[in-house]
């Protein structure tokens, strides 16, 4: 199947996490996150389930990351990776979905002062993906105490000449430093076909061993 291309993190020892986000080699035991989502996948859209587990920062703007995906009955291998402020994935041994790749660099959020915007603040992030790059543009259009709700829009260019954009909104939990919805909408075209791929996800999230969702 085709991979669509596209954290606070703390040092609390924490209790066990799903059997889907065990402690791997590549990230000691910290936070654990689910999130459950619907994303548009060949045309129909698939219940997804994603989990993170979050491990120690190997520094100030980097954030190691264990993430794993089941969609229907398939479930993707782990991947372990690094996250930089800039949503920089790197070290994935093959792509990431989009849906993967969105969410962690949502997640990269954790590096900006998001206590301090106002509705009006808006910054340009740019970066590698997996199997391109990206130029992705954030707007606050409203705060409530430690919530932001974040315009969110994103280019994405492959060296093959494909290319992907897709906007949305994501409502962030600058006190706890997550995403809990993520709402999205978007194409992929392929270069040598010139075909349109609808993106789309809708995900919530559903499960945080540091605190219970709202």
């Amino acid at each position: 199947m085709k991979r669509w291309p596209l954290l606070m993190v703390a040092a609390l020892a924490l209790s066990p996490l799903a059997a889907s986000a065990d402690a791997d080699g590549d990230a000691d035991a910290g936070r654990h996150l689910r999130y459950v989502a619907m994303a548009r996948v060949h045309g129909h859209l698939a219940p997804v389930t994603i989990d993170l587990q979050i491990g120690a920062t190997q520094h100030e703007n980097v954030a190691r990351v264990v993430i794993a995906e089941r969609r229907d009955d398939e479930e993707f291998a782990r991947q372990s990776v690094a996250i930089d402020r800039d949503g920089t994935v790197s070290g994935a041994d093959e792509s990431l979905t989009f849906e993967e790749e969105t969410l962690l660099d949502l997640l990269a959020l954790q590096f900006e002062n998001m206590t301090g915007v106002d509705p009006g603040d808006h910054w340009d992030r740019s970066g590698d993906l997996h199997e391109g790059t990206h130029v992705t543009h954030f707007l606050v259009r409203n705060t409530q105490g430690s919530m932001v709700d974040l315009a969110v829009s994103r280019t994405i260019e492959f060296p093959d000449g494909a290319r992907g954009a897709w906007h949305g909104t994501v409502n962030y939990d600058a006190s706890a430093v997550v995403p809990r919805t993520v709402s999205i909408r978007g194409e992929y075209v392929e270069a040598q076909t010139g075909t349109h791929r609808p993106l789309q996800l809708s995900a919530r999230l559903v499960g945080d061993s540091f605190q219970p969702p709202r």
